[in-house]
Formats: C-alpha cells, structure tokens, sequence
C-alpha cells in the first residue's frame, strides 16, 4: 500500500523530467541548425557585402530617380542628360559621413576638390557616373560601400547658337530655367523658342515649318532634330519646342513663298519680335519713327502716325522703301486703301526699317507754291502801310 503510494507520487515527477530533457533536446537541435544557417550565410555577406546590403532598403535622403534624357519636361531630367563642366555646382551628401559632405565647384579645369579624395577629374561625366565614381572612391576609407546622393545644385549656362532667319544670329550663353529645391532638381532646359526669343526673334520670311537643331552626341556624324514650331501655333504640340543642350546649334530656313495670314500669326506668337520700327515721313499727322508689331502692314503703320493731312498727302502714289540684307533697294509706289486686307500689291506686310513717304498732292503743292511767293509780298504790303 506503501509502495503504491510512493508510485502514484513518483510518476509526476517523472513526468516533468522527461518534459524537461525533450526541451533542451529539441533546443540542442535547433542551435545546431542555426550554426548551420549561420555557417552559410557568413562567407557569401563576406565575399558579397553588396548582395547583402540589397536586401535592407536605403535611406529616404540617399534614394534617387534617374530618368531618361528623352524627357525634357522632367525636372530630374538632368541627372540623365547633363553633362557636367567648369562652372557647375553639387551637393555631395554620404550618408553617416558629414566629413565628406558638402557643397562644390567645378574648377576651370574641370576638376573637384573633395575631402580624403583630393582632385577628381569630372569633366565630361554625368550626374550618375560622377556618383560610380565618387562611389568607387569612398569605399577606400569606409567600412561598408558609401551610400551617396548627388544633386546638381546650381548648373552653368549652357552655350548654343543660331543661324538662319533672326533678327541676331550668333552663339548664346542661356541659362536654366526654374529655381533648386531641397529636395529635387526643379530646373528646365532652355528650349528652341527661347533662344529664338533671344536672338530677336524670327523674322518675316522664316521657315518654322523646317527648323533643325544640330547635337554632336560624341559620334562623328551629329545628332539632327526636326522641328515644325507650326504645330506649336496651330495645335499647342509643346513637344516641338525642343529642349537644348550644350553645344546645340539651331537652323532656321528661309521659306520659298510667304502666306501672309499666316504670316500675320507669326506676328503674334511669343517668339516673334515685340515691335519693330519703320519710318512714316512726309505728309502725315506725326511724321518720323514709329514702333509697331512684327508683321504689321503698311496702312496701319499710317495711321499709327496719324493718319495723312486733309488734302495734302498723294494718297494714290504713297512710296515705300527697303533696304535689303543683300544691301539693294526696293521702291514701291502704292495706292493706299484703308480698307484693303494684307496684300503685296495694296497693303504690304512691313519689315524693319523700312520708310513710308507720303508725298504731297498737286493741289498742296500748288498752295504752297503760291505762299512761298506772296507771303514776302504781304510782308512788304504791311510795311508800305505803316508809311502812309
């Protein structure tokens, strides 16, 4: 009865020592596999610490979006497409590593001054290599590849020229559009319409259907963009205003014939000149030098100077002059009708500088003949009377 007790009493207790002897079993067992797990994975982070760090993601300050060069509406557009020389300004910002941030100026001779680095030649480079290369280059001091983020704070004006029909074909030195932000690039490629713009504008016989811009992109043979600023007007394609580059050149045909309502819209557009000045003389109300819009015809440059003098203006033979570039001139006697539209014949389209004369009448040449004689006589007559 004793012994009975004693088992009843004892099988508990056995029971709780053989729970606790499965437990550090089944803890021995999985300690040994976690040695195991652990016996692989250490040699492939340490031949492979880039694998490795491709798992955790990167700080939010370090992660940036490259784009594509083809996208000139896109403010990151210059990480792709840039490419950086003298002049231009960075922020180089390496994560956990303050001594090796900072602000910096491309040198004249394409070079960066950085800290532990010394002179690092980046000339050439885009925002992307340059950061490979800064990449590559802090490695050497750091622990763990560098985790860096690159901005083009502040970039140089960019060199282009234009040739063809404007009013001041040369080369240009444009800058970028827009202002830096903390975060992101807000800057903007100048575009096709702003040199245009700068250069004077189109004038009258340009070609806007047929403009090229000429890249060298590093081959032999240059890159060549079409663009029809037609489309621009009439549908609102802004993908024609094509953004420049560096080195850019722009060419602006002549166009082989001139429609002149046409022609009356292009006087219109932004990228026109904002006036232009002619010479209106002779026998109107304000003779001399008047500003008026590109592409403006001659009878409302006239009435711009007033109008012509009751009477006295030779309204059936009004002459205008033009100066060619090639350095002839053109004479044209008209017949002003206020009410003719635009036309070669009637109403010519005026250029700048050209010359209106309104010459005098018969009849008002007549009249001032005969006051050129008597006025002396009256003159004598009043003094003959004072003696009588």
């Amino acid at each position: 009865m004793i012994s009975c007790q004693i088992t009843q009493v004892g099988f508990p207790f056995l029971t709780l020592t053989s729970f606790l002897t499965r437990e550090k079993r089944i803890q021995s067992v999985f300690t040994v596999v976690l040695f195991a797990v652990l016996a692989d994975i250490l040699p492939m982070a340490a031949q492979s610490p880039t694998n490795v760090l491709r798992e955790y993601p990167l700080p939010a300050a370090a992660q940036v979006k490259e784009s594509s060069p083809t996208a000139p509406g896109n403010p990151a557009d210059l990480l792709g497409a840039y490419i950086l020389d003298s002049g231009d300004r960075i922020k180089i910002e390496v994560f956990n590593v303050p001594e090796l941030s900072g602000e910096f100026d491309i040198s004249v001779d394409g070079t960066l001054n950085l800290p532990w680095v010394g002179t690092l030649s980046v000339q050439g480079q885009t925002v992307s290599e340059l950061k490979k290369a800064l990449q590559e280059q802090y490695s050497q001091f750091v622990n763990r590849p560098p985790v860096i983020n690159l901005r083009l704070l502040i970039p140089r004006p960019i060199r282009v020229a234009v040739a063809g029909e404007v009013y001041r074909p040369g080369t240009y030195l444009i800058d970028f559009g827009g202002e830096p932000n903390r975060t992101k690039e807000v800057y903007r490629f100048p575009t096709v319409t702003q040199l245009i713009q700068k250069a004077g504008g189109i004038t009258q016989v340009a070609n806007v259907r047929n403009i090229q811009i000429r890249r060298f992109t590093g081959s032999n043979q240059p890159q060549v963009i079409d663009v029809d600023l037609w489309k621009l007007i009439q549908a609102g394609d802004i993908a024609q205003d094509v953004s420049l580059r560096d080195g850019d050149t722009i060419m602006i045909s002549t166009a082989s014939q001139v429609d002149l309502g046409e022609a009356v819209r292009l006087g219109r557009v932004n990228f026109a000149p904002d006036k232009i000045n002619v010479q209106v003389v002779g026998e109107v109300v304000t003779p001399g030098s008047v500003s008026v819009p590109p592409n403006t015809s001659m009878n409302q440059a006239i009435l711009t100077a007033g109008g012509f003098k009751n009477g006295r203006a030779r309204v059936k033979a009004v002459e205008l002059i033009r100066l060619n570039p090639d350095g002839t001139v053109k004479r044209q006697t008209i017949s002003v009708n206020f009410a003719a539209q635009p036309n070669d014949l009637a109403n010519p389209l005026l250029q700048p500088n050209d010359v209106i004369i309104a010459k005098r009448s018969a009849t008002a040449s007549l009249l001032d003949t005969f006051g050129t004689i008597f006025t002396p006589l009256s003159a004598l007559t009043s003094i003959l009377y004072l003696f009588r």
